[in-house]
């Protein structure tokens, strides 16, 4: 499948490498605001922002960048059907077959995701964070490395769970 990764930053480069260990994408290209103009380097598209009309029509696309506004944003902007953005899901996550995913997420290395677990679209689980069960992650969400969520905890669209954090919404009877 060929994908275009939207930003340039630091985590398009984990994102990147997590693609070349499922061997399931090629990525032909990035978009980003740095990019003045479109161009073609290395057989690789450079396409500046919002410049779909140059893209091959059957691309699909990860947004790799960690802001959920500017996440949103180039959502809202770009106009693309959400079933063109790929999630993602580290080799080395644990994620049980129950969990449902949405459009656009990423799951990160060491991260484990536990039963009935519903997580939005265009969200991020970053390394080595723990979603017990029946947890609900909404849409543009970032669940920052090495953070735990226990079972049955419902975090709201837009929100951030800043690194190392537990929460416990519901305590143990």
């Amino acid at each position: 499948m060929d994908i275009i990764i939207i930003g340039r930053g630091g985590f398009s480069y984990v994102v990147e490498e997590e693609m070349n260990q499922l061997n399931d994408y090629n990525v032909i290209g990035y978009m980003d605001s740095s990019f003045k103009n479109s161009s073609i380097i290395d057989e690789k598209y450079h396409l500046s922002m919002f410049d779909t009309l140059t893209a091959p029509s059957d691309v699909h696309y990860f947004i790799a960048i960690g802001s959920n506004s500017i996440r949103k944003k180039i959502i809202d902007e770009l106009n693309i059907n959400n079933e063109r953005f790929i999630s993602i899901v580290s080799t080395h996550a644990i994620v049980s077959p129950t969990v449902k995913l949405g459009c656009g997420s990423y799951i990160g290395a060491g991260v484990i995701v536990n039963a009935n677990t519903t997580i939005g679209n265009h969200t991020i689980i970053n390394t080595n964070a723990t979603i017990e069960h029946d947890c609900n992650i909404g849409d543009f969400c970032l669940i920052n490395t090495s953070s735990t969520l226990y079972s049955q905890t419902k975090i709201e669209n837009d929100s951030v769970v800043k690194v190392g954090s537990t929460i416990v919404l519901k305590q143990p009877e």
